[in-house]
């Protein structure tokens, strides 16, 4: 098993990590649509959701560093321009959003009021709490 990229094919280092973001994104996913019947309390399940978002951003930032220090495996030679372009916009748009989408909840939590904490570590709170604006709904 070799860790890095060759020109082939992807290193057991970027499966690793291609693995460990889209297990935890889907696994957001269904947090978000299952908020209400998780066992154990919103409370919870929303703490280990912030957790995990801000963990998918550090992996992120990992892969990134990664997919620099690592070629990465050529398209196949019978694509045509309009696939090769379509296959890298849709990489690119794909980081944009595993970047955007935990930066986003970080500062709706951040301009609610609420701390971050990450298993069990506040970190410094994006924006400063923004009067009337809550995370809950009005009624």
């Amino acid at each position: 098993m070799h860790w890095k990229n060759s020109a082939e094919r992807y290193g057991a280092g970027a499966k690793l990590l291609h693995w460990l973001i889209g297990l935890s994104i889907l696994a957001m996913v269904a947090m978000g649509f299952l908020f209400e019947e998780l066992p154990g309390g919103q409370r919870a399940w929303i703490s280990f959701h912030k957790s995990l978002g801000i963990t998918i951003l550090a992996l992120v930032w990992v892969r990134i560093a990664w997919r620099l220090m690592n070629p990465v495996p050529a398209l196949p030679s019978g694509m045509a321009w309009f696939e090769r372009l379509g296959a890298h916009a849709s990489h690119l748009l794909l980081y944009v959003l595993m970047i955007a989408m935990p930066i986003i909840g970080w500062a709706m939590s951040s301009a609610a009021g609420y701390p971050v904490l990450v298993w069990g570590i506040e970190i410094p709170a994006l924006v400063e709490g923004v009067a009337g604006y809550t995370l809950t709904p009005k009624g």
